[in-house]
């Protein structure tokens, strides 16, 4: 007779995560994580031979961490508060978060295989002779080494849609539509935004972009409403799923230099900043609504 499902936030919860994540071959934490072979493991993050424009994306990649309260700026506006040298239009702003060491175990405890693991990743696909990295380590912090996370939130429509809302009219549904089909909060038509700068901005995109929330979800595995990022994740415990991109910069008389940035896949709230009253939104799904276990990237990917 099977046993009780087992209740988040406690001890046994965190060992299970801990063991389903090392099963995946893709755990940062893990000690083997550099010599782990076939069906999903870290070779499959190594491309090879590269592309010959040096950019690429490496296989989503796990880890908990906890989101560092310090430098948090994983909000649905990005904080924008007019153009500037790091965001000079508002299209292409990134929410972005500073994660550390959870005070968890048994992640505390795998937290330097983390920092030695991504140091390892980042050597792997360096390109030769460039000796600057710069773009996913930052200092570090009262716990320790720190590291940095982004997400794209705003996309361009293509061609294809583009054509269809000139000329179709708004009774034909869009690329946009057909993969992105959740609750109308999620909508760029109802996206929060909190200066008069982001709402300025978003004003001049909603006819040539679409939006992607940030696939964060909280601890009953829904997505978080785009209001509430800051009161659910600033400061939580995450289970953390990214991409880690890379691209070489290179120009006639300066040194070259390599760029990475973390682009965040998943994130599920383990452990919560504080108790929260916020409502739940009814949620409907290109980002999911709920964490489906079919296509959890906890799931060995298939090669």
């Amino acid at each position: 007779m099977p046993g009780k499902p087992t209740k988040p936030n406690t001890p046994t919860h965190f060992i299970q995560a801990h063991q389903q994540l090392i099963e995946t071959g893709l755990y940062l934490g893990d000690m083997s994580f550099q010599d782990t072979e076939p069906q999903g493991g870290a070779r499959k993050c190594l491309p090879s031979p590269p592309p010959d424009d040096s950019s690429f994306d490496l296989a989503p990649i796990s880890t908990i961490v906890q989101i560092d309260s310090n430098d948090y700026w994983l909000t649905a506006d990005a904080n924008y508060h007019g153009p500037s040298e790091i965001w000079p239009d508002f299209a292409i702003i990134k929410p972005s978060c500073i994660v550390q060491m959870p005070n968890i175990m048994p992640f505390t405890a795998d937290w330097a295989n983390v920092m030695d693991n991504l140091c390892w990743l980042q050597d792997a696909i360096a390109t030769p002779e460039f000796t600057t990295k710069q773009g996913l380590f930052t200092t570090a912090g009262p716990c320790g080494p720190r590291f940095r996370l982004h997400h794209v939130l705003f996309k361009a429509l293509d061609a294809d849609d583009l054509a269809m809302q000139d000329g179709a009219g708004s009774g034909v549904q869009s690329d946009k539509d057909e993969t992105n089909d959740l609750d109308p909060i999620f909508s760029i038509e109802n996206w929060p935004t909190f200066s008069d700068a982001a709402r300025g901005g978003l004003d001049s995109l909603r006819q040539m972009h679409w939006v992607i929330p940030i696939p964060a979800y909280d601890l009953e595995e829904k997505l978080i409403d785009p209001h509430f990022y800051h009161h659910y994740l600033e400061g939580a415990v995450v289970e953390l799923h990214f991409n880690l991109s890379h691209w070489s910069i290179s120009r006639q008389g300066i040194p070259g230099k390599d760029v990475y940035t973390a682009d965040i896949v998943m994130m599920h709230v383990l452990v919560p900043p504080c108790a929260s009253a916020t409502p739940h939104i009814p949620l409907k799904r290109k980002v999911s609504a709920y964490i489906h276990p079919d296509s959890s990237p906890t799931k060995h990917p298939k090669v």
